[in-house]
């Protein structure tokens, strides 16, 4: 059933002589990839790779590897849908049957993956730093608080604070300065 809609398709698609028998051939096989006959088309229009890459706007590696069934080394499957679909229009051929052809070769769909910026990955990874930061400085000041606490009272009034006179008045001994003069005069 669904070769008899592709043939219907083919035949209202306006194809020129040597493009439908391309695309003929693409509907006949099974095993066969679209780049196969996306070059065939290509080479038959007197396009190259490097026109071809320049119109869709594609570096000119991926289009070898789309006409070389090349599907591993290219981007995930709908990217490569796109490609092949805009190739196909391109050069005047069916576009839905070039990438049913595609899909006939068994190319399997990667698995949805939530991805995760790199960005996004960098700052999860800061944010785990500064907690990992904030907590080693917490417990190094309470750390130090105990270890003051657990001084005893003798030792932490070891400080020499200056002598106040009856008047309330706060007497400071400063060092003595020793200078020297000159008694050469």
């Amino acid at each position: 059933m669904e070769s008899t809609i592709s043939r219907n398709t083919v035949d209202q698609h306006e194809l020129a002589p040597a493009l439908r028998e391309i695309v003929e051939d693409m509907l006949r096989a099974v095993d066969e990839g679209p780049g196969d006959y996306l070059r065939r088309a290509r080479e038959t229009l007197g396009l190259s790779i490097y026109e071809v890459a320049a119109q869709l706007s594609v570096p000119n590696p991926q289009v070898k590897l789309l006409e070389g069934n090349d599907f591993e080394n290219l981007p995930a499957p709908i990217f490569v849908r796109n490609y092949i679909r805009r190739y196909a229009d391109l050069l005047g051929m069916p576009a839905d049957e070039v990438v049913a052809c595609y899909e006939r070769v068994g190319v399997e769909e990667m698995p949805s993956l939530a991805r995760v910026s790199l960005r996004q990955r960098l700052n999860d990874r800061h944010q785990s730093m500064r907690w990992a930061s904030f907590s080693a400085v917490a417990l190094i000041m309470l750390l130090l608080f105990f270890w003051w606490q657990s001084m005893p009272n003798e030792s932490r009034n070891d400080i020499e604070m200056p002598a106040e006179t009856a008047g309330g008045e706060i007497i400071l001994q400063l060092p003595e300065i020793k200078s020297e003069q000159n008694t050469d005069q």
